[in-house]
């Protein structure tokens, strides 16, 4: 590996109620076999045992309590407060390999011009789909950015038309320079209480830096409770907000806006899909609201009157639907 010894990076954790997992997620952070230069966490105001278990850490952390937020805020506070040249961050319930501060160093030392990196990941815990989050995205999606023989790339070569087509990044398993953070306006705390407030940041840094990405497995992304009928749906809601809302900002965003009409469109049909097979009327009113009756296929336009219907006739609808695809 090349040589680290004057390689900087501070991270930083925001944590709210970790009781459950934060140690270990310290501990997969002070085991690095690049060690950071500085951790600091953000309790987000918990009201179970974390500060207790924080305490315990002692000098290896830093512990900045605030009160509660939410997940974006404390997590600008907890970047603001380092002083390294690099951030890295991680989730209070993610896991880091030894060997993942060390590979995202080596790829900044490879190819100096890149502003922010990310390296592929696994879900683990109940709630798991993917054991190889870039694979899941198909050959396709990465042609045109191959790897290199350590398994590394340069995102693009139109990095925000990809990211709009499917983000393969999650903030556990990004580090990127103070400087571009900076240049980007930092984390904006408007989307604070967004489920997908993190495609924000990530979207900025995408259109304004050069983005590095390693297709080895280095972080575990815990994904546990929930189903797709609740959490999936708020996310996919957070996400069509997120994107109308950079439709609607224009700035840095102006020369997207196909892309982002397009995507929008995608994301709407596939939510009124899910929503009809779910039977979830509000989630199924929201998409709807933002896709044109005519231009719907004819399955869907089906669909789309079917849950016009009054609740008491939707019921025995899907009994006898589920008794013909028996």
């Amino acid at each position: 590996m090349p040589d680290m010894a004057n390689f900087e990076i501070s991270v930083a954790v925001a944590t709210y109620n970790g009781e459950a997992f934060v140690a270990e997620t310290l501990q997969s952070i002070l085991g690095q076999s690049l060690k950071p230069n500085e951790i600091i966490i953000v309790d987000d105001g918990s009201i179970d045992t974390t500060p207790d278990i924080l305490a315990r850490f002692g000098a290896d952390i830093r512990v900045i309590t605030i009160e509660n937020s939410g997940p974006e805020a404390a997590k600008k506070t907890a970047i603001e407060a380092t002083n390294g040249e690099w951030i890295a961050i991680c989730d209070h319930d993610d896991l880091w390999d030894a060997d993942h501060l060390e590979r995202l160093a080596a790829l900044v030392l490879k190819y100096p011009e890149v502003g922010a990196v990310y390296s592929n990941f696994a879900e683990f815990d109940g709630a798991a789909r993917y054991p190889d989050k870039f694979s899941s995205f198909g050959e396709a999606y990465w042609q045109d950015c191959p790897e290199d023989e350590e398994g590394f790339r340069i995102y693009g070569p139109e990095p925000f038309a990809m990211l709009l087509h499917g983000n393969p990044f999650f903030p556990s398993a990004g580090m990127f320079r103070r400087a571009l953070y900076n240049e980007i306006g930092g984390i904006r705390l408007g989307l604070s209480r967004n489920p997908a407030a993190d495609g924000d940041m990530t979207s900025r840094m995408v259109i304004q830096g050069i983005i590095g990405c390693d297709s080895n497995i280095t972080v575990r992304i815990r994904k546990y409770g929930g189903n797709f009928s609740g959490e999936g749906f708020k996310t996919s809601r957070g996400d069509i907000l997120l994107r109308e809302g950079q439709l609607a900002e224009g700035g840095i965003f102006a020369l997207y806006q196909h892309n982002l009409k397009a995507c929008i469109k995608r994301q709407a049909l596939a939510m009124l899909q899910a929503a009809f097979s779910y039977r979830n009327k509000e989630a199924f009113k929201f998409a709807s609201k933002r896709l044109v009756f005519s231009e719907l296929p004819i399955g869907l336009k089906f669909r789309f009157l079917v849950f016009q219907l009054p609740g008491v006739f939707l019921a025995p609808f899907f009994m006898l639907v589920r008794q013909f695809q028996k």
